[in-house]
């Protein structure tokens, strides 16, 4: 969570920002051992923070994208319909109106 506020949602980056700078090879084969991946780990997080981005309408979309880590507007909308079923067109809506 450190890391995605600066904007970094890399696997690497993840694993040095532990407090004990481990390797990558290391951090993988921790979370293996719980019954996930990093990139799970990482996609979890993006999620989250995006959610929390598109319930604020002052945000456009596409930069809600690049904030969560995704060089192209194409590749953050295919994403986030994997995650939830919904575009983020459509979840911002969801979440608007159930907000009223």
């Amino acid at each position: 969570m450190e890391n995605a506020v600066q904007g970094e949602y890399g696997a690497a980056a993840a694993a040095a920002a532990v407090s004990a700078n481990i390797s990558l090879c290391t951090a993988q084969r921790l979370v293996k051992e719980h019954g996930t991946s990093l990139n799970t780990l990482i996609g979890e997080i993006r999620l989250a923070n995006a959610k929390s981005f598109l319930s604020d309408p002052e945000i456009d979309i596409s930069t809600v994208g690049k904030i969560v880590g995704y060089a192209d507007d194409r590749s953050f909308r295919r994403a986030f319909k994997c995650w939830t079923g919904l575009s983020p067109k459509e979840y911002r809506k969801e979440t608007l109106r159930e907000k009223e």
